[in-house]
């Protein structure tokens, strides 16, 4: 009988089983795979919940012990009782101790004076403090920037050793959290690390750096001329960047050495820092360099513009005049206005040399003398 079935048949039959059982996995997989979605999704938005209600409480919390502390009437008994909750609370799970800590730095951004002293005293006594530590000892380099960053805003300064560890590290945000920790976290030295640094000072380090050191005493900021002489370029730019934006009289004898030297961009932001502290003193050395800054455009236009800020003999003036023949038109122009704003006589020789040369600049004396324009 079974010898009078078609193969036909018995294949078709075959092929409709893989079929099913294919179809079967599929459906399976796909149940698995909507369960999972489903699942994550519960489970995040349980953990949203709980890291809401902890954010909450937490902050409450803070707020309230903050004002207890400048509340000399409260009695300790409230304080200790709050921070044993809080203790409680924040060793239940990892996540509460990050609620925590991202609560303690949040609300510290807020305050500041003895409040924000308060905040990094609970950091340690809720040892949260040793939360961060063992982020850097033992966690991702994701987790070690974390863990950085929560001790710098914090305030921690005993981690400073464990920290100044990462300058070196190979990977750049280390690199970076670690240099803007020291400086927040180092008061006596916060630039100490510039001494023996190789790596690079990028714009956003710059800019965090020039801001944390524009909250800090003026009068305790470090002589930025001190690393003129080192051997990181990046370093000398950057010290040449904060003398500038610092306005440190200090730096100026320190930035004759530098006209010379073999980096055009230091050259030329050693110019632009001398127009910023208006070194008058210097005009002399910038006016004897005109001849080896000529064939450069870039550092021409500097030294013009340095020149049109402190220049007053008028050879100072006289060698402006020169660079109204350079070839080329960036540099004639800032020539132009250089001379035009830096007095009553300069502007004459400007006059006197566009009468001359049948009115070629008036274009660009019109331009700089037009008050819509400045």
């Amino acid at each position: 009988m079974i010898d009078q079935i078609p193969f036909t048949t018995i294949q078709a039959t075959a092929e409709v089983k893989v079929f099913i059982i294919l179809a079967l996995a599929f459906f399976a997989a796909a149940i698995l795979f909507v369960a999972f979605i489903l699942i994550s999704r519960f489970s995040k938005n349980n953990r949203q919940q709980k890291e809401s209600i902890l954010r909450n409480y937490f902050q409450r919390t803070l707020n309230a012990m903050v004002i207890m502390e400048t509340t000399s009437s409260v009695p300790a008994s409230s304080h200790h009782f709050k921070l044993d909750t809080l203790r409680t609370l924040a060793g239940q799970s990892s996540l509460a101790r990050q609620v925590m800590v991202n609560q303690l730095v949040s609300v510290k951004k807020s305050i500041s004076g003895s409040s924000s002293k308060i905040l990094e005293q609970l950091y340690i006594e809720l040892d949260l403090h040793q939360y961060s530590l063992n982020k850097i000892k033992r966690g991702s380099w994701q987790k070690k920037a974390q863990g950085i960053r929560e001790l710098a805003e914090l305030g921690y300064q005993p981690a400073i050793d464990t920290i100044r560890k990462f300058i070196v590290s190979d990977n750049r945000t280390l690199r970076e959290e670690s240099l803007l920790a020291l400086v927040r976290l180092d008061d006596e030295a916060p630039l100490s690390f510039l001494d023996r640094y190789t790596g690079t000072i990028t714009p956003w380090m710059r800019i965090n750096i020039h801001y944390h050191l524009s909250k800090s005493d003026a009068r305790k900021l470090p002589h930025f001329s001190r690393w003129f002489s080192s051997s990181n370029l990046d370093v000398v730019l950057f010290s040449l960047s904060m003398a500038r934006q610092f306005r440190q009289s200090s730096a100026i004898p320190f930035l004759t050495a530098l006209l010379s030297h073999t980096d055009t961009r230091i050259a030329g932001l050693t110019l632009e820092t001398i127009a910023a502290l208006e070194a008058h003193e210097l005009a002399d050395e910038i006016t004897n360099r005109v001849d080896a800054f000529w064939t450069n455009e870039k550092l021409s236009t500097r030294m013009v513009r340095c020149l049109g800020r402190i220049g007053y003999t008028s050879e100072h003036k006289y060698t402006i005049l020169r660079y109204l023949d350079h070839p080329d038109y960036t540099v004639r122009f800032n020539a132009v206005e250089a001379l035009y704003k830096l007095d009553d006589e300069a502007r004459q020789l400007l006059l006197d040399f566009n009468t001359r040369m049948n009115g070629i600049l008036s274009g660009a004396i019109e331009h700089v003398s037009e008050p819509l324009l400045q």
